[in-house]
């Protein structure tokens, strides 16, 4: 998928949400942005990877209580293994319910369907080998986490578990000789309300 698509769809979304603002007064709209520290679950025992979030969210209800946050986010996620170094970069929908805690606490939870937009396994000595054609384009996983939400901003640890499969084929399980891989990923993250709370 053309990143400037994808850029040109979040631009989109915020100018359309923002000119329905008057009408809505319980849809919250921001940006986020944060760090991933993923890696690939299998046992042939990946190391972690750092990589980025960016991206944006709308937030659902003006209860602290309850409310329900879908969001559009370019992952950088992979791992690392040996010298090499897998990229895999991802665009995430999640649909999390948020539940007030105490306070600005709360804690949120619900599904997240990511579609790959690029992949490259980078070798020590500066060879690339693209993985597009080993991997599947598309990735469920189920995510957990808690935050708080400090007058427009928004604080969060939340972790995403994959549920499928990432491999498509025998090509990717010759590499790393096994033939179950799916992405797990930490992520820190600080996101900003544009328009103001109710």
């Amino acid at each position: 998928m053309n990143k400037y698509k994808i850029l040109t769809g979040i631009i989109f979304l915020l100018v359309t949400v923002v000119s329905f603002q008057g009408k809505a007064q319980d849809i919250g709209i921001g940006v986020k942005g944060g760090m991933n520290f993923a890696t690939i679950e299998s046992s042939t025992n990946f190391d972690s990877r750092t990589g980025y979030q960016l991206g944006a969210f709308l937030r659902f209800g003006n209860s602290s209580r309850l409310a329900v946050q879908t969001e559009v986010l370019y992952n950088t996620k992979g791992a690392e293994y040996q010298s090499e170094e897998i990229k895999l970069d991802y665009l995430s929908v999640p649909v999390l319910v948020k539940i007030g805690v105490v306070g600005p606490l709360y804690i949120e939870a619900g599904p997240q369907i990511s579609f790959l937009t690029n992949s490259v396994r980078e070798i020590e000595s500066g060879n690339k080998q693209s993985l597009d054609n080993f991997l599947k384009s598309s990735e469920w996983a189920l995510v957990a986490g808690l935050g708080a939400d400090i007058g427009r901003f928004q604080l969060s640890a939340r972790y995403d578990w994959g549920i499928t499969e990432i491999h498509d084929g025998f090509q990717f399980e010759d590499l790393y000789a096994d033939n179950s891989f799916k992405n797990s990923t930490l992520t820190l993250s600080l996101g900003f309300q544009l328009n103001k709370r109710p």
